[in-house]
């Protein structure tokens, strides 16, 4: 084992010794010219143009203050399709969901019901409730708001599809017939 170690040691020290031997590369004077490499003419290329994109303007949800709450129409969906297995409107009808947000801008708490605040009137005036049949939707709009709360969630109503000029509307207070209104499509 140690004639194996002395092997490697004498090796390697062989291996050093022979490339400390080699040639160095001459030194070049230090005082030579710099000469620039010939101008080769570019083709008359013209620059491109830089079209600015239009700016996203950022969206402008309808909005209304309403016995100190401020209403935000978020999202409005004509066509759901639910993915509930007996969620399906019946014939002639289709389902229309809200995204809506209730800002609550008192120092008390407030209470929110979808049941019984919310229906879509059509040009026609009839109106359609909210539909309990759709059950897949990511948030409903009901409980209670604390003080500079936010509640935010989707609402349902399942509408001719004839219909036109829809109107959500919200009755926030049920001892009065003051109502909120967004138009939909």
């Amino acid at each position: 084992m140690v004639r194996q170690w002395i092997a490697v040691a004498i090796i390697i020290t062989l291996g050093l010794a022979l490339c400390s031997c080699q040639e160095q590369p001459p030194e070049l004077p230090v005082d030579l010219p710099i000469t620039e490499p010939p101008a080769v003419e570019e083709p008359n290329v013209e620059e491109p143009q830089v079209v600015e994109e239009p700016q996203e303007q950022p969206v402008e949800y309808p909005t209304e203050v309403f016995e100190g709450v401020l209403y935000t129409l978020l999202e409005i969906n004509p066509d759901y399709i639910s993915a509930g297995k007996y969620a399906t409107p019946k014939t002639g009808y289709h389902f229309v969901t809200v995204k809506l947000q209730y800002q609550n801008q008192t120092d008390v708490a407030k209470e929110f019901s979808s049941l019984l605040m919310l229906s879509v009137l059509d040009g026609a005036g009839n109106e359609y409730p909210i539909t309990i049949t759709v059950s897949d939707l990511p948030q409903t709009l009901d409980g209670t708001v604390a003080p500079g709360g936010i509640l935010e969630g989707y609402a349902a109503f399942e509408v001719p599809v004839t219909a036109e000029h829809l109107t959500l509307q919200i009755a926030p207070n049920l001892f009065s017939d003051e109502v909120v209104q967004f138009p939909l499509f």
